[in-house]
């Protein structure tokens, strides 16, 4: 969270919120099994390259040998994590986004 800093952190937790909130709506008027894949996909890429500007590493070649951080603390697993659960129909209406891009910022 130091690299990214509170206004940064606020900035991607509400860009996060309001992709939720579109993929909830578009969901609910029955045109979201076509549109929120898209959507996610920008999403991620998005999200993806707002932590590589910051500096956030995503691990490496390291991952999962003894003595590693674990797979689950690399912000780019929760995201792509996120992204599995936005490609579901109809799943895709929870608040999946915002919940990773805040469990990212914490193990960021």
């Amino acid at each position: 969270m130091r690299r990214i800093g509170w206004i940064g952190s606020a900035l991607m937790v509400g860009v996060a919120a309001l992709v939720d909130g579109a993929q909830g709506l578009l969901t609910l008027l029955g045109i979201g099994i076509v549109l929120n894949i898209p959507i996610s996909i920008v999403a991620w890429l998005t999200f993806y390259l707002w932590f590589k500007m910051k500096g956030v590493s995503f691990g490496g070649s390291k991952l999962g040998q003894s003595g590693s951080p674990s797979l689950v603390r690399n912000p780019l697993f929760i995201v792509a994590a996120a992204l599995g659960i936005e490609l579901i129909p109809f799943v895709n209406a929870l608040p999946a986004w915002t919940a990773a891009i805040i469990t990212a910022l914490l193990v960021a």
